[in-house]
């Protein structure tokens, strides 16, 4: 059988999502962090904290994906029925709202997004289009500017697959030393070989690594409240982040942003003992219509940024609403839309996928 859905986790995944869209649809895509603006309202609430830190609720996702892929490693017999599980998870989410994405850049008038057929190729595959262009000579982007995170994701799924089936009774312990390696090869390069850095970045993840970490580290907490090795990973992995922001900001913006970062990684780690100790403080994670949001969050994130940015500002220039308005609109409208598809499309077409990549097993 396919792992339950734990509903805490669904409505961690509808915090995450809410603040990645915050970020996109106020801070992204103006200046600073763009070179114009593309928003009816400007930057008027680019630094404001909950925005201006939204990209975070990426990071927030990759330590649930830690947990997450966990709980279906330890739940899967073979290498090949993780993978069949991945694949039926992913790629038909992946399918539909790419094409939704195509085919809406396309309908509306819009310049500031590419729109092109080819695009859904490193969309589809997972791989990143820098890849494709030097393997393959295929020029492409992501159909999504936030898809970079998936290739993030399918890399981390390879290593920790491989290393589960191969030291299965010691996952934290083999996943902790792969993951020091990992970051101790990528220090080399960055200090040392340039060609070794770049390598490690593409082959692992070492700017996220920790947090995937994490995520196995509350996992492994989560099913043995006694695994002491569980809390140092977790506070390694913690400090491992502190560590990079440190590093980057040393000489840069100044003690606002370290203190923004800091509360944030805080923040994520409170949740998530809360989540393994003291699980019905957070019972509001675990309400009817936000684990609904979390479970959707999926399709969410595959649709959000390029369209909905594109419709923010078609529909504020088209029908002269304030763009605060149509912003909260447009969410709303996502959400409605991406719930349909999890319940209509995403659910039948992972049963689908999976009765024929594993006929047989049982596995639904």
């Amino acid at each position: 059988m396919e792992n339950r859905r734990i509903e805490i986790l669904d409505g961690f995944r509808a915090l995450a999502i809410l603040m990645v869209l915050s970020f996109h649809y106020f801070s992204r895509w103006t200046p600073p962090r763009w070179t114009s603006n593309y928003y009816p309202y400007g930057g008027k609430y680019a630094e404001f904290p909950l925005f201006n830190f939204g990209f975070l609720g990426v990071e927030f996702f990759f330590v649930i994906s830690g947990f997450v892929i966990s709980l279906t490693l330890f739940g899967s017999r073979s290498i090949r029925e993780f993978v069949a599980k991945r694949i039926a998870r992913l790629w038909p989410a992946m399918f539909i709202c790419s094409l939704i994405t195509l085919i809406a850049l396309v309908a509306i008038p819009q310049t500031m997004f590419e729109a092109k057929i080819r695009n859904l190729v490193p969309s589809l595959l997972f791989i990143d289009p820098y890849l494709l262009q030097k393997v393959f000579g295929i020029s492409s982007n992501w159909m999504d500017n936030a898809y970079w995170s998936l290739f993030v994701e399918v890399r981390f799924y390879f290593w920790a697959a491989i290393i589960y089936f191969s030291f299965p009774k010691r996952f934290l312990e083999a996943f902790s030393a792969f993951s020091a390696g990992v970051l101790m090869v990528f220090l080399t390069g960055k200090f040392c070989v340039t060609q070794v850095q770049t390598a490690t970045d593409l082959i692992f993840f070492p700017a996220y690594v920790a947090w995937f970490l994490m995520g196995v580290g509350f996992y492994h907490l989560y099913e043995n409240k006694k695994t002491r090795l569980a809390h140092s990973v977790i506070a390694a992995s913690l400090l491992v982040q502190w560590l990079k922001v440190w590093f980057k900001e040393l000489h840069g913006s100044g003690s606002s942003v370290m203190i923004g970062h800091s509360v944030a990684f805080g923040l994520i780690v409170l949740v998530f003992y809360g989540f393994v100790y003291r699980p019905k403080w957070l019972a509001c994670f675990g309400w009817s219509f936000v684990s609904q949001v979390g479970a959707a969050s999926y399709s969410l994130y595959l649709l959000h940024q390029n369209l909905g940015v594109a419709l923010i500002r078609y529909a504020s220039e088209r029908f002269g609403l304030p763009g605060e308005i149509v912003t909260v609109c447009v969410m709303g409208l996502l959400i409605f839309v991406t719930i349909g598809i999890y319940r209509y499309w995403e659910i039948p077409a992972k049963k689908l996928v999976l009765s024929l990549l594993l006929p047989r097993t049982g596995v639904v």
